[in-house]
């Protein structure tokens, strides 16, 4: 079966650059967070915040429904993460980017888990004090429970037509 659920586990990150800047002395920490974004969708989903840190841990999984099947001419989509540090009196910074490609895994439905480092790159016009990189474990798969169809195809009986509509 064709994968239909995308799991995406966002474990942790390090050498995240430092946003809140230390009053007392040099150096500084943050508060971050990821997004995850399936580019071309509406989907969107939140880690936790994780309070002063540059090498947070998180080991947060979102499932995502997502089909591998794509129409004809179009791109697989590819999974977005943004990493910010969350600011209580002023907007939330950039803290950087990264893009992975799903074609791999939408090419082999059969492909295993996979755990990658990306590395965070500037986003043009937000902050270029980007640094670091974020693991994520990126797994497609099938789930018969999104799969479920209940409304089998009936042929009608001879000499009949179709005469009803059916909606699920």
């Amino acid at each position: 079966e064709p994968p239909n659920e995308l799991c995406v586990g966002i474990f942790k990150a390090r050498g995240l650059a430092a946003k809140d800047k230390s009053l007392v002395g040099t150096g500084g920490s943050s508060d971050p967070y990821c997004v995850l974004e399936v580019a071309g969708t509406t989907m969107k989903r939140r880690t936790k915040v994780k309070q002063g840190t540059l090498e947070p841990v998180w080991k947060e999984l979102f499932t995502l429904p997502l089909s591998a099947e794509r129409p004809p001419g179009r791109d697989p989509p590819a999974l977005v993460i943004t990493c910010m540090d969350r600011d209580a009196l002023s907007s939330d910074d950039h803290m950087g980017a990264a893009t992975i490609p799903l074609d791999k895994w939408a090419a082999d439905p059969a492909r295993e888990a996979e755990r990658l480092w990306v590395p965070l790159e500037h986003v043009e016009g937000k902050s270029e004090n980007v640094s670091g990189e974020v693991c994520v474990v990126v797994f497609w798969r099938h789930d018969a429970a999104r799969a479920f169809s209940p409304f089998e195809a009936e042929d009608p009986p001879p000499g009949k037509e179709v005469n009803e509509l059916r909606v699920g």
